[in-house]
């Protein structure tokens, strides 16, 4: 059985998250601004600036979140849990877009 192109194509658009200190570097900062958020939830239960910070961090891609923030926001099930996991998604996409970026200024110059 051969895998579907499907699955065979999500693992090579983030490849490039994980290959340069960049993007590796770009995804701690976003581990960080992940943990304050937790912390937050967990001691303070005061998620305005934890969240703002979270979403300016994984910017422009985690702006594109807050629709999804404000219609689920009062679920019981996916209220603040959901901050994290689509500044996650976020966050990859900026990573694979820097690691694409990082690969593109790497290679020479075609007439040089």
């Amino acid at each position: 059985m051969t895998p579907s192109a499907r699955t065979c194509r999500i693992p090579t658009l983030l490849a490039p998250a994980f290959d340069n200190s960049l993007s590796l570097g770009y995804l701690l900062v976003v581990a960080g601004a992940a943990a304050v958020f937790v912390d937050s939830a967990i001691t303070t239960h005061d998620l305005s600036f934890s969240g703002m910070l979270l979403l300016l961090v994984t910017a422009p891609f985690g702006v594109l979140t807050i629709p999804v923030h404000v219609l689920l926001w009062d679920s019981p099930v996916a209220g603040p849990a959901l901050m994290p996991a689509t500044a996650l998604a976020a966050a990859l996409v900026n990573a694979a877009f820097l690691g694409r970026m990082v690969r593109a200024n790497r290679r020479p110059a075609v007439g040089a």
